[in-house]
């Protein structure tokens, strides 16, 4: 019966930990939010998980009001006090194709 018991245990806790570990967070910031037609914006998108980036796919954006350089690509693994947090940016650097209000598209992973 403890063989069982020790079994099942493992095999939830495994399940416990992998369901921890698939957390991933996604942020999206600009430098400014009003700027000239000539003056470009950077648009930074982090990718923040506890695994390996690896695996994620670039973010799908919408920015067609906008000329588009990039991406510049920074990854970085972070590790506290036996914790590891890594970190995938990408940076956009957005010129306006128009004169006028325009909005950033939704972006998606």
């Amino acid at each position: 019966m403890t063989g069982k018991f020790t079994l099942w245990a493992g095999l939830a806790l495994a399940l416990v930990l992998r369901a921890e570990a698939a957390q991933i967070r996604f942020e999206a910031t600009v430098d400014r939010t009003r700027a000239g037609q000539a003056d470009p914006i950077l648009l930074t998108l982090s990718i923040i998980s506890d695994e390996n980036l690896s695996h994620v796919p670039a973010p799908e954006l919408d920015l067609r009001d906008f000329y588009v350089e990039g991406p510049s690509i920074s990854t970085r693994v972070e590790m506290v006090n036996f914790r590891t947090t890594f970190t995938r940016e990408l940076g956009y650097s957005l010129t306006a194709r128009r004169i006028g209000k325009l909005r950033l598209g939704p972006a998606s992973i």
